[in-house]
């Protein structure tokens, strides 16, 4: 039976991508087992996993072990948010104070106090909890639900860029580091070689699609955004009024 994917809350967004990254993670396991890793090191693994591997072979030990990875990677760490957007890539921090805000206040930017758009540039954080996420809640939204679900439909498919991405990454790294510390052996060398080709080709298409996925965000937030003015403009007002950020 195929899983059932839902998107009405930001939790299925995580569920989500846990279920559509699980392939990916077994796929990036099995390069890295069969390619990256040398013969002697393989050899290793094979004993270690022997309980698994004698009956069911190698690829079955690689896969169990990625699946409790993915489950650990996403769900618990959040590593595609928390790690590796956060520190690397930084789209949530821009994606706010320079899309999300600018859009949402544009239409009252005249009958607010000069400065505010400073203030919620330092800080967009605590702009974002008083002015855009109690409309878009996922447990009473002010917006249309289809619009929310939307949002979540398209964003699961930009994080799983993210994960392609930073999978890639660490598929071509110990790639490298293979090639260069590892065995001398001419076809081993080759194999790393032609592979982290492959990889890199796949890096720059998953970086096309990435673009692509997040067009289809900002569509998604704009129809939002507009929602939450057509709707609840005044209230909207009323909270950029009573807003006091703190400098973090």
């Amino acid at each position: 039976m195929l899983p059932h994917f839902k998107y009405e809350t930001y939790q299925d967004v995580r569920h989500n991508l846990a279920l559509w990254s699980t392939p990916l993670f077994v796929a990036a396991g099995l390069v890295f087992y069969f390619v990256a890793l040398p013969p002697c090191a393989r050899a290793t693994v094979r004993q270690f996993a022997a309980p698994v591997s004698s009956v069911w072979g190698p690829s079955a030990a690689v896969s169990i072990v990625a699946l409790i990875v993915t489950a650990f990677a996403i769900e618990i760490v959040k590593v595609h948010d928390r790690i590796y957007d956060k520190y690397v890539i930084r789209w949530r921090h821009r994606y706010d104070s320079e899309f999300v805000l600018p859009h949402l206040l544009r239409p009252i930017w005249s009958e607010v106090r000069e400065s505010f758009e400073n203030e919620i540039a330092e800080n967009p954080e605590q702009a974002m909890k008083r002015l855009y996420y109690p409309f878009v809640g996922d447990l009473e939204p002010k917006i249309r639900k289809n619009l929310l679900v939307r949002l979540y439909e398209r964003i699961t498919v930009y994080w799983l860029t993210q994960v392609c991405e930073l999978l890639l990454a660490v598929i071509f790294l110990s790639m490298a580091l293979a090639r260069v510390s590892g065995p001398t052996d001419a076809a081993y060398r080759d194999r790393l070689l032609n592979t982290a080709l492959v990889v890199g080709i796949l890096f720059v298409a998953n970086r096309a699609w990435a673009r692509n996925a997040l067009d289809g965000v900002r569509r998604a937030t704009l129809d939002e955004i507009q929602d939450i003015l057509s709707r609840c403009g005044r209230e909207l007002f009323d909270a950029v009024d009573e807003l006091d950020i703190k400098r973090p």
